[in-house]
């Protein structure tokens, strides 16, 4: 393009996307300087990364918003309303309605220069670092306000070379993401040779030259360590699904969104890639700073699957634990999400807040490149904020809802779900909700399926077994879609939607694939039988009549249920069956007891595990994204080193162990396993003050549509067998019954119920049937609970039940002053769209105003959930300051929707009233880190009772305690000896036998031993500290550990490698005899010269050879099984008898 093509005398911007039209002009006089400053910046540079690569920076940091003034030293540069613009969008209106949407277009424009008098650059916000002209810029502007937008990464010069080679958007993004850590040397020609590649291909070159800069251990490019990873880098490395999603959209713009019913057993669906960052207040700084994350494989959503996954950016909220600057600074973060956000060029704007995570859109506009500044519309295929809006939840047939109702349906488009099959528009019926004489609604949220539609989401989600009902979005609608009873298999789907259910209102249904595919969010199959007693259930069966005696009996039960399976191996060998039994039996309760499958299945399937109820184990010490910038070669939580073998969960390290042959009456290091394996557990139960239940069960709650069932009556029939009321197993549950629900705060929260069988009823399993009859909906006294994918709990165990006496149902009822307590804002979407008109310059941020409400809000519920707890404390669970501050915490959990919050007085009496002060059992629940020792921080109790919770810890310590010091005098090696492993030692004492043996061989083999031996004690002696490295969060002791048995791994070389070890050895005799010696050595480095076996060992062997140890082991038990790893993660083991 030569430079005259730039300047024209008429020049116009059309519709640019979210903002109003406008139009650019430039000084006259200022041509020729600008034309030389325009060559210069558009050279393509091949300096090194201390050199120049790019033009001017601040091309993009003198940029401002449209319509505000930005001035330069040659010329000022200004936006005006055209007023061709102005004339055709006030006819436009006149005559088509505020909602018209512009035709977009994709045509390039060029710039009108016109004389004005030079000023200085935009002002950016205070502590933003810029360089000047004569600087190195080298780097990308990162972090930075302008005046109208803010720049989380973006370079002129690299953008123009992204565009030209079309850098495919995962490899832009990666390199903008290690812009922060100032990677220069990705020059042009690389740039270049990326073009054109996939995001796997381009994201692996970009590792391999940033690891051979040395600005990151390149250890991990080594051919093992990829080979060896390969598993869990293709369960959370995104850049093969988004290749996958790219080309898949490409051909056909809806092919991400699945439920082809054309391809039963094709189930691949988009919109499973998460793009994110973290926007941080550090206190004392001036500035928000935004680091992004890397991307990950992650749960899919309608939106991302309709758009595609980079078109959505997730930005995480961080104040680094200090609640007071979140206040503060609410409003001002409101202001700054309401720019447009600049990543790459793009343009990113928030349309939705959920727990201080931003959402953004990337929207049809863009910086214009090569020119000054400007958001630009570039490609009409794709919409701007105002589209998104109409296509998800359009305004206009949405007026009469308030506004923070109508922006909180957004959040439907982002719920977590896997795409069911599509239906017809026809076959999504209309059923009318059943509503009592005074009223209230008793099928709220629950729709209905027919038996093709639930075998079909069986087929396309591969399910063991037809659920009887599944939590679902379609289209506006969100509920739950039960079974419809007596139905026959039909062969066409159909689903039948209550008005309850819909959310979002059309004038007319929707065609639209993504409208009409079945988003399943979870399905109802195999409930949780054996539940365990939340703190706020215990506080509310305790307050309606359970005795603190009851309480105590059923947790030395846990206790004792949870310690007697995976200790049984220790019991007197002649009352028990063989060894090898113990053996096996203690693998199996290991699995059940640590859910080691479900955390393999939520580690391995990401997308899908909530779907099934699995959630990944978490490290409690560890930031959501402790990531922080690694090229993707930090571990992701819980992988094992498959270096070494060694698994990263204990459960997971003892079931190895187990399996390779190891006895925990004869090995250490099993047995320090399996001790540290319960008592953790133990631990985790006595802090938490755990109570199992056995005759519960956890399952979704739904409305008897058959009217069969009385006011009072509960209907629950289970697929598999569970505990009876009197020890012996049934499916269906009958008598007293408790359901309850989390949260619960109220005495009321809890109903005892009677529950019967219902023939009616009988054909749908795993469900809990509430009665439709009555005045008042039976899930509103459960917390005010409804139908759309409530879970409940039913306890049928009998020294709870039996005691129990519903409380007085006033406590349903909100105090009569509540809304004194509040500010509402009743604001309708009417009042926004006629203060801010569609098009208007003042349009996308008043929407956002309301859309991002929730920034200022967020502290409150967890506050006045503590407040409660404090008054439940002090005052007494069934007061009237408890009943009150039960309800705020309820009305302000739906402020979203409601727009609701408390007044500014009612905070500030409650803060004054409540800060500071908590009860002490929630004090010692707490983690050691947490817990303060100033008195004024525990709560006074000033009712004469003493409080349930503070009795049941003293006696979960009492009881703990006594089970850890038991499972350690199990674990202890018999006559205080630290018993020695002969089959781990054999490798090496034959090597050494056979170099003391004077044969030819001899020298050489003791010269190949040496080589070993200096190897393994080098790798030894910089063993981390077990005390600092265990306090560390768990991916950073995994890659400390996976470092350490790389480097043990990666030495001597073997005379085929150009190594030093003789020509005789093979790399599994290598690996045999190398771990054989360190574990030889970690035992003689241990022993005390006096007293033998006095000190116990380390686990340095395990943590570097565990493959190799277990393989030795296994061939000296005999009869050794080879299996692959992956056949190993997917299989359980069954004891044939």
């Amino acid at each position: 393009m030569s430079d005259n093509e730039f300047f024209d005398d008429d020049f116009d911007y059309a519709s640019i996307g979210d903002l109003p039209h406008a139009r650019i002009s430039v000084g006259k006089s200022s041509q020729d300087d600008y034309k030389r400053s325009l060559r210069m910046s558009s050279t393509p540079s091949f300096l090194s990364s201390d050199e120049t690569m790019m033009g001017d920076l601040m091309s993009e940091a003198d940029t401002e918003m449209p319509f505000t003034p930005a001035k330069s030293k040659a010329a000022s540069y200004h936006f005006t309303q055209s007023p061709s613009s102005s004339s055709s969008s006030s006819s436009s209106q006149s005559t088509q309605g505020p909602f018209h949407t512009p035709v977009q277009t994709n045509r390039k424009h060029k710039p009108t220069f016109t004389a004005e008098s030079p000023s200085k650059r935009p002002k950016l916000s205070p502590g933003t670092s810029v360089k000047n002209r004569d600087e190195d810029t080298s780097v990308f502007a990162t972090s930075q306000q302008c005046n109208g937008y803010f720049i989380l990464s973006h370079s002129s010069q690299y953008q123009q070379w992204f565009d030209k080679y079309k850098v495919p958007h995962g490899a832009q993004f990666e390199i903008a993401r290690l812009s922060a850590e100032k990677v220069r040397s990705l020059d042009y020609l690389f740039i270049k040779s990326i073009g054109g590649k996939s995001n796997a291909d381009a994201i692996r070159m970009i590792e391999q030259r940033v690891a051979a800069m040395g600005v990151f251990d390149g250890e991990h490019e080594k051919n093992q360590y990829q080979k060896a990873f390969k598993a869990e880098h293709v369960a959370t490395r995104p850049w093969a699904e988004q290749d996958k999603e790219d080309e898949r959209m490409a051909e056909d713009t809806d092919a991400c969104l699945g439920g082809y019913q054309e391809s039963p057993g094709h189930n691949w669906y988009g919109g499973k890639v998460v793009y994110r960052g973290k926007m941080r207040y550090i206190n004392g700084g001036a500035n928000f700073k935004v680091e992004l994350d890397k991307p990950e494989l992650g749960p899919s959503t309608r939106i991302t699957r309709k758009f595609g996954s980079k078109r959505i950016l997730r930005i995480n909220i961080s104040f680094d634990g200090v609640q007071s600057h979140r206040r503060a600074r609410a409003e001002e973060l409101v202001e700054l999400f309401k720019k447009p956000f600049v990543l790459n060029g793009r343009v990113f704007r928030a349309f939705l807040e959920r727990d201080m995570t931003v959402f953004m859109f990337m929207t049809n506009e863009r910086l214009a490149n090569g020119t000054r500044p400007g958001i630009v519309v570039e490609d009409d295929l794709q919409m701007g904020l105002t589209e998104l809006f109409e296509w998800h939840n359009p305004i206009r047939e949405n007026m009469n809802q308030t506004a923070a109702k109508w922006a909180s349906r957004l959040a439907l488009g982002l719920s977590t779900s896997i795409p069911g099959p599509m239906l017809e528009v026809e076959n999504i019926l209309q059923v009318a909700d059943i509503v009592s004489p005074k009223g209230s609604d008793m099928t709220d949220g629950a729709g209905l399926a027919n038996l093709a539609t639930l075998s079909a989401i069986q087929t396309q989600l591969n399910l063991s077994a037809m659920p009887p009902a599944v939590q679902v979005r379609i289209d506006g609608n969100k509920g739950l879609l039960v079974r419809k009873s007596s139905d026959t298999l039909e062969d066409t789907m159909k689903i039948w939607i209550r008005p309850s259910m819909t959310k979002v209102k059309r004038s007319y249904p929707s065609n639209d694939r993504a409208h009409r595919t079945i988003d399943v969010l979870r399905v109802a199959h195999n409930p949780r039988v054996g539940a365990t007693l939340s703190v706020e259930i215990i506080i509310n069966l305790s307050h309606n009549g359970v005795p603190l005696e009851v309480f105590k009996e059923l947790m030395e039960l846990s206790f004792q249920e949870l310690k007697a399976p995976l200790t049984a191996w220790a019991k007197d060998p002649e009352t028990t069956c063989s060894p090898q039994d113990e053996l096996v039996k203690l693998w199996e309760e290991v699995c059940k007891k640590g859910s080691v499958g479900r955390q393999r299945v939520a580690r391995h399937k990401v997308s899908t595990a909530r779907l099934h109820g699995i959630e990944a184990k978490e490290d409690e010490d560890m930031e959501e994204d402790e990531d922080g910038v690694h090229l993707g070669k930090g571990s992701s939580p819980w992988w094992a080193d498959e270096i070494s073998g060694q698994p990263s969960t204990l459960e997971e390290t003892v079931m190895y162990y187990l399996q390779a042959g190891f006895d925990p009456r004869t090995s250490w290091i099993l047995a320090e396993k399996l001790k540290s394996t319960i008592n953790a557990t133990i631990e985790t139960h006595k802090r938490k003050c755990k109570i199992n239940v056995g005759k519960s069960v956890y399952a979704f709650i739904a409305p008897d549509t058959t009217g069969r069932l009385k006011p009072g009556e509960v209907f629950f029939q289970s697929s598999q067998p569970i505990p009876g009321r009197e020890g012996y197993e049934c499916s269906v549950v009958k008598g007293p019954v408790l359901l309850g629900r989390n949260p619960c705060k109220l005495p009321s929260d809890i109903q005892k119920w009677q529950a019967v069988d219902c023939f009616a009823l009988r054909d749908i399993k795993d469900v809990i049937f509430i009665s439709t009859q009555g005045s008042r909906r039976g899930a509103d006294y459960l917390a005010g609970g409804d139908y759309d994918g409530d879970k409940a709990l039913m306890i049928w165990e009998n020294l709870l039940v039996d005691p129990f006496v519903n409380a007085d149902l006033h406590f349903a009822d909100p105090p009569e002053d509540l809304e004194s307590y509040f500010q509402t804002e009743n604001e309708l979407v009417s009042d926004v769209v006629r203060r801010a008109p569609p098009g208007s310059e003042n349009y996308i941020p008043e929407l956002q105003t309301v859309l991002l409400n929730g920034l200022t809000n967020s502290t409150m519920v967890g506050m006045y959930s503590a407040f409660h707890a404090t008054a439940s404390y002090e005052l007494g669970y069934g007061s009237s300051e408890a009943k009150r501050l039960a309800y705020m915490f309820v009305d302000i959990l739906d402020g979203a929707k409601t727009g609701k919050r408390p007044s500014e007085r009612t905070v500030k009496n409650d803060c004054a009233r409540y800060n500071g002060r908590r009860p002490r059992y929630v004090v010692k629940m707490e983690k050691a880190s947490e817990v303060t020792n100033t008195r004024s921080a525990y709560a006074e109790r000033q009712v004469s009772e003493p409080f349930i919770m503070d009795e049941l810890l003293v006696h979960a310590a009492k009881v703990a305690d006594a089970h850890k010091e038991e499972v350690i005098k199990l674990c202890q090696p018999k006559q205080g000896a630290m018993p020695r492993d002969d089959d781990l030692e054999r490798p090496w004492r034959e090597k050494l036998e056979g170099a003391n043996a004077g044969t030819p061989e001899s020298a050489s083999l003791k010269k190949d031993l040496e080589c070993i031996k200096r190897h393994v004690d080098s790798i030894y002696e910089k063993t981390p500290i077990t005390g600092v490295f265990t306090n560390k969060p768990i991916s950073e002791r995994q890659d400390i550990l996976r470092r350490q048995s790389l480097k043990f791994m990666s030495g001597p070389k073997l005379w085929k490698d150009g190594g030093e070890l003789s020509v005789h050895w093979s790399m599994d005799e290598l690996s045999r005899v190398r771990a054989s010696y360190a574990y030889v050595h970690d035992c003689q480095v241990q022993v005390d010269a006096y007293k033998p076996y006095s000190k116990r060992f380390t686990r340095f062997p395990f943590d570097v050879a565990a493959r190799a140890l277990c393989d030795i082991k296994a061939k000296a038990v005999g009869r050794e099984t080879h299996l692959a790893g992956f056949m190993a993660d997917c299989l359980k083991l069954k004891p044939l008898s």
